[in-house]
């Protein structure tokens, strides 16, 4: 009884090392990530792409979990798979265009279906993101099959993962500044736009974070360590 209470301790503790690496890892990822994009960072600026990134990476921890019915300390891997969030200056560079990602503006129903179709490569501005969306959707199914063996679940969670996330931060549903493309315009004359996605995210990112401790705490038998 003794030898078991102390090999869980120390599985316990194994877990939560690795789990404090692959996070540093990723968190890493995103900071220089946002350096390298954006020109003109600010204290603001930065903790908004940083929320950006973390509601995304939330929303597909969240997917691998609740659909994909993954264990987190199997979904806790794909952390290491931040580094593809690189992949759009590697294809800029290449291609030889200014890199100028942006949030998606949605104009027509036929067009919006056809970018999301193509993973944005025919896109005006934001092609040099088809490579890492293309390794999300895919690596997202593959993930989850390594694990499960279950063609149909990885499939819905993958899509659930992938196009859920792009719709939610993804598309400019809303702007607080006339000077932005985007489907609805609201005014906020109190802070300043940068600050209102910051909250934004920030708060997206903390709703998600909850939905996936509620789950672990209505799930707790549902979570083994191998699948």
């Amino acid at each position: 009884m003794k030898s078991t209470f102390v090999s869980e301790r120390i599985l316990m503790r194994k877990n939560i090392i690795r789990f404090v690496i692959l996070i540093s890892i990723m968190e890493i990822m995103f900071a220089v990530r946002i350096v390298l994009e954006m020109e003109d960072l600010d204290v603001v600026t930065f903790l908004h792409q940083f929320f950006w990134f973390y509601f995304v990476a939330l929303w597909f921890a969240a997917s691998f979990r609740i659909i994909g019915g993954l264990p987190l300390s199997k979904i806790i891997y794909a952390a290491s798979g931040a580094i593809v969030i690189f992949l759009p200056f590697v294809a800029a560079y290449f291609a030889g265009v200014e890199l100028q990602l942006n949030y998606y503006h949605i104009e027509t129903l036929d067009k919006t279906l056809f970018d999301l179709s193509t993973l944005l490569y025919f896109h005006a501005y934001n092609s040099p993101m088809f490579f890492e969306l293309f390794l999300l959707l895919v690596g997202s199914f593959l993930f989850v099959y390594y694990f499960t063996k279950n063609f149909v679940r990885s499939l819905i969670t993958a899509f659930v993962a992938f196009y859920g996330s792009f719709l939610i931060a993804g598309v400019s549903w809303f702007s607080v500044s006339k000077n932005e493309e985007t489907l609805f315009y609201i005014p906020v004359t109190a802070l300043s736009p940068q600050m209102v996605y910051m909250f934004e995210f920030l708060f997206l990112s903390v709703v998600m974070l909850l939905i996936i401790v509620l789950f672990e705490r209505a799930n707790p038998k549902k979570h083994p360590d191998k699948i």
